[in-house]
């Protein structure tokens, strides 16, 4: 049986151009939804945990781990995409151009190319430890966007605008990665 990755996409947070992205908790809202993905996850039969060390992906499955006495590693290539190292107020122009380019990156900024490479490694990782095990990763929109573009051309900008706050995706791994869904398990 092959290894199950369901890809959290972290719940709303609190974005603030004074506080470094990495930094940005959920919001009030984000903490409910959190509270109600716990319940939802149950029923995946999720053997292990893994997150993005940000604390809006980490306490986005801290209720499910809470309640089931699971730990949660952490993996730093679970991180979202530095997309650039100074805020930018319009940042859907150049984010839509890096789904057109793959190879695209601001000043200082991580390429999608690079982005998905570190996640799908991290992935891998993780699938080689947990076989035929059900894993949930909590991570981010478009470090989940560019991998998910990977495995189907179709997936770029207009579908990372779509992923919700939280959302999940299943991949399996058997050596390799697949998109079983091809869409969302929420």
């Amino acid at each position: 049986m092959p290894c199950r990755l369901i890809l959290v996409r972290h719940a709303s947070a609190l974005p603030s151009k004074d506080q470094p992205e990495a930094d940005w908790p959920l919001s009030d809202e984000g903490r409910r939804q959190a509270e109600m993905l716990a319940a939802e996850l149950v029923s995946h039969g999720i053997d292990a945990l893994w997150s993005s060390p940000y604390p809006r992906a980490l306490a986005t499955i801290e209720p499910f781990a809470r309640a089931h006495g699971l730990s949660i590693g952490i993996d730093h290539d679970l991180r979202e995409r530095l997309f650039s190292s100074v805020w930018i107020d319009d940042f859907e122009t150049p984010l839509r151009q890096s789904f057109e380019d793959e190879h695209f990156a601001l000043p200082g900024g991580e390429s999608g190319f690079q982005c998905r490479s570190r996640f799908m490694a991290a992935l891998s990782r993780i699938a080689a430890q947990h076989k035929d095990q059900t894993v949930a990763i909590a991570s981010h929109g478009n470090a989940i966007a560019l991998t998910l573009s990977a495995l189907d051309a179709s997936v770029g900008f207009d579908f990372w605008k779509s992923i919700r706050k939280p959302d999940l995706f299943l991949l399996e791994w058997d050596g390799g990665f697949s998109w079983p869904e091809r869409g969302r398990l929420r």
